[in-house]
């Protein structure tokens, strides 16, 4: 009996223990995440829409960025066949789908 009152005190609080860390690790993590960023590594062409991107509209209001611009990563949205980037271009939400360029952080965008 005393050897099951020790292994239960003993192990039952460690585990107790490394589950609070592993809680607390866990909301650090999702809180403070770092941010996604596209950088340009050359001419890329950012539509004002979904709609824009898939039609490959170049007639709608087309922002470009240029070598060297970076932008943050809002979502990456799924529409069956592509892959496209929501990002933050001058305050307004502009749609990447191709171009020359690098995602930084890519990992976080599947959290």
């Amino acid at each position: 009996m005393k050897i099951t009152q020790f292994f239960n005190t003993y192990f039952g609080n460690k585990i107790k223990i490394i589950l609070f860390l592993l809680l607390v690790l866990l909301c650090y993590k999702c809180n403070f995440s770092t941010n996604v960023y596209l950088v340009s590594l050359g001419e890329t062409i950012a539509y004002p829409s979904i709609d824009a991107v898939l039609e490959r509209d170049k007639n709608s209001e087309i922002t470009y960025l240029n070598k060297g611009e970076y932008v943050k990563v809002n979502k990456l949205v799924d529409v069956k066949t592509y892959f496209i980037y929501q990002v933050d271009i001058n305050g307004s939400k502009k749609y990447i789908i191709s171009g020359d360029y690098v995602v930084i952080n890519k990992d976080k965008l599947w959290l």
